[in-house]
């Protein structure tokens, strides 16, 4: 297993008792729209208005199934309604409450980045990595 210094652990989000410069946890000084909860393990959009609306279509879909067309089936089709139904309702959570992957701004650059940008190899050519000026990293080749 690969050793993480706490840095590190601040840059990927874990390492749940690393604390910012200010003494507070990285969720708690978040400076986006986002609905952090649950102690930073649960991250959402800023308008959770369009879960609550996907919960109730997909809810909605799976009553009008069992109420007008299951009932007519074999059983085993109403068990693998129900779980194929429980494993799209896990998959939503966790697509609504899980980190989207958001990238924190760096402060400065480092000193080795600012002379020649880098590159990298790509299908056997050389190319040359993008810096984004808003997020202060080197993007990746496309």
């Amino acid at each position: 297993m690969e050793e993480v210094g706490e840095d590190e652990l601040q840059l990927r989000g874990g390492g749940g008792d690393t604390k910012g410069e200010s003494g507070k946890r990285m969720w708690e000084v978040f400076p986006g729209k986002n609905l952090i909860c649950c102690r930073g393990r649960c991250i959402t959009g800023p308008d959770p208005s369009i879960f609550i609306f996907n919960l109730v279509l997909t809810f909605a879909a799976l009553g009008l199934f069992y109420a007008f067309i299951a009932i007519r089936l074999h059983p085993i089709v109403i068990v693998i309604g129900f779980i194929l139904h429980g494993i799209s309702f896990y998959f939503l959570l966790r697509a609504a409450f899980t980190d989207p992957g958001i990238l924190r701004r760096r402060k400065k650059p480092s000193s080795d980045e600012e002379g020649d940008p880098p590159t990298a190899i790509v299908n056997g050519k050389t190319v040359q990595l993008s810096y984004c000026h808003t997020c202060s990293i080197y993007r990746p080749p496309k």
